[in-house]
């Protein structure tokens, strides 16, 4: 008797070593993925499931029972599916790397109103600088930016420089906004101003011009118009490494004899991020032509 239940203990401690532990890892932040889904057929188990022998939820690991020759499929919400076979009755200890699913879709412009209206009922017309536009244009100044959409008027006095003209209006009459802040208001002065040029371009994530009155959505001061500036976000990491990342260039050009050096860096770990821009940029001197008519 002593001797049938040590064999019985034997055969439950073997056939227990006999399961298959399996870890789902995000492929990017190599995180393990909690709540992931294996289907095999009527086999049906997620990772903070109870039972089968599921370790704690927090590892994001789980055991499979009944290894062989059998297909699962490893799937989640918004991950790739992952498909997968194990072909040996051994026990087998894997690891299973699933890809972020991305979804594309067309560029949607929010812009907040005091009253739920549609855009195409909006009497303002809006006009958006996209990412892509300002990479592609390249542009050594804000006022170069705006200049850059063919609907504003941008007055230079000097190379570098720059005063933009919304439908007539200018300085005091047009409001300038970073990031929700303010950068002048109507105790400006009413000839042309230059200020716009402390905005650097190379940090700008986004530029919103809203053309005609906007002192109900803005505040006073917006009589001509509304040149909205985004500057980029610093992104919290999802782990707690910390990671650097960033980017620098240099540029020259003959016409106005620009000197252009920029770099900027990122730095997040956990929930704290920030992000750092220098740029210095030098411009020569606008002179007059040594041919002029004589008038």
């Amino acid at each position: 008797m002593r001797f049938a239940v040590i064999l019985l203990l034997a055969f439950c401690i073997q056939f227990a070593s006999a399961d298959s532990r399996v870890q789902i890892i995000d492929k990017v932040t190599g995180e393990p993925v909690v709540g992931a889904t294996i289907t095999s057929g009527d086999f049906r188990i997620t990772t903070d499931a109870e039972g089968c022998a599921v370790l704690p939820e927090s590892s994001g690991e789980f055991v499979l029972e009944h290894p062989g020759y059998h297909k699962y499929a490893f799937s989640t919400a918004g991950f790739r599916e992952v498909l997968a076979t194990i072909r040996s009755s051994e026990p087998v200890r894997a690891k299973i790397f699933i890809s972020p699913r991305i979804y594309t879709t067309d560029e949607y412009t929010v812009t907040t109103t005091r009253f739920h209206t549609l855009r195409e009922d909006l009497p303002q017309a809006i006009t958006d600088i996209s990412p892509k536009t300002l990479a592609f244009h390249n542009p050594q100044t804000s006022a170069d930016a705006l200049g850059s959409t063919g609907q504003v008027f941008v007055q230079k006095s000097q190379l570098g420089g720059g005063s933009p003209m919304l439908r007539g209006f200018a300085a005091n009459s047009v409001l300038m906004v970073v990031d929700g802040v303010r950068m002048n208001n109507a105790i400006f002065r009413s000839g042309n101003l230059q200020n716009i040029i402390q905005i650097d371009p190379s940090s700008l994530e986004r530029t919103s011009i809203f053309f005609g009155p906007g002192s109900v959505q803005f505040g006073s001061d917006a009589l001509g118009g509304v040149m909205n500036f985004k500057t980029f976000d610093p992104v919290p990491a999802r782990g707690d490494k910390l990671s650097v990342s960033g980017s620098a260039f240099a540029r020259t050009a003959s016409a106005n004899f620009e000197k252009t050096s920029h770099a900027n860096v990122s730095l997040n770990r956990g929930r704290v991020a920030s992000y750092t821009s220098l740029t210095y940029s030098d411009f020569d001197d606008l002179r007059t032509g040594s041919v002029r008519s004589d008038d």
